[in-house]
């Protein structure tokens, strides 16, 4: 008969194996959230990088209409609000890259949170076996013989 002791400690072990398999699935599955983020927030980089780019022409052809106004005041207020539309591009085009810069960062993250759940499952798949057969031979060493 298996001694009370060494069932005890197999279900300790059982348990243990089961915590790192379920915090290594969570971390699957906020790794899955994270790229999907990535995804998301990259997109949003390249729109934003889009709108900068538009600003930036609305900028350059308010600038060359300027140009072309014959009246002083005029003409200064318009190359003033071209100047205005070139620094809000400019915001824009930084804010896509400093976006673009999280997506890359987010999804860096999910990967390397993702390579370690695999590594931790891999562990406490390996971990199990060793567990089952431990327990296997301890059985088979323990069973009555027949002669």
């Amino acid at each position: 008969m298996i001694a009370k002791d060494s069932v005890e400690s197999a279900d300790d072990k059982y348990d243990a194996i089961r915590t790192t398999k379920q915090g290594a699935l969570a971390d699957e599955a906020d790794a899955k959230h994270m790229e999907k983020f990535a995804e998301i927030e990259d997109e949003m980089s390249n729109a934003e990088e889009a709108d900068s780019q538009k600003v930036k022409a609305d900028a350059e052809h308010l600038y060359v209409a300027a140009k072309k106004q014959g009246k002083q005041s005029k003409r200064l207020d318009m190359e003033a609000d071209a100047r205005h539309l070139k620094v809000l591009a400019a915001r824009e085009q930084i804010d896509a890259m400093d976006s673009a810069d999280d997506a890359v960062r987010t999804w860096e993250d999910a990967t390397a949170i993702a390579r370690k759940a695999d590594k931790d499952l891999a562990a406490a798949d390996q971990a199990s076996q060793k567990v089952n057969a431990a327990i296997l031979k301890k059985a088979v060493d323990e069973a009555p013989r027949s002669k």
